[in-house]
């Protein structure tokens, strides 16, 4: 029976696209062990909210119109304060001042052994084209340098 089930996974997998194995495999490298936070509870309500706003735009009126992109633009604030990517986008663009720099070296110098194994299952993952295993070990990589997870 779970053999039935790889088969019938791994024939879907080739179905889809690149793109979308990448950011599935990034959703699940981003994971703090393996389980989603708070960033991904929070992710539907913003989804729900945007295709109430897409749906309000087929109104003659304007009040649906302004309600419903008051609550998406909510909502996606709120899902950028949950998942803290303002905190995310500093540390990246930031990397070249010390004190940004000085904790993902230390990060770093203590998981040096691990680091190096997740770059090489990434480049791995290229060189094959494993498009999952792409996202996933990035996800993981990104995880570990920036203490970042969703």
């Amino acid at each position: 029976m779970s053999l039935l089930i790889i088969c019938v996974l791994s024939a879907l997998a080739e179905d889809m696209k690149p793109s979308t194995q990448i950011w599935m495999g990034l959703k699940a490298g981003l994971q703090k062990e393996g389980k989603p936070g708070e960033c991904l509870a929070a992710y539907p309500k913003t989804v729900e909210a945007y295709k109430a706003f897409e749906g309000s735009l087929e109104s003659t009126d304007l009040s649906p119109k302004l309600h419903s992109f008051q609550i998406f633009f909510s909502e996606f604030n709120e899902i950028l304060t949950v998942c803290k990517l303002e905190s995310l986008f500093s540390k990246i663009f930031g990397i070249y001042q010390w004190d940004v720099l000085r904790p993902i070296l230390t990060n770093l110098a203590g998981n040096l052994t691990y680091f190096l194994l997740l770059v090489n299952y990434f480049l791995l993952a290229i060189t094959n084209g494993f498009y999952y295993n792409i996202g996933f070990y990035m996800g993981e990589i990104v995880q570990l340098v920036f203490t970042y997870s969703i």
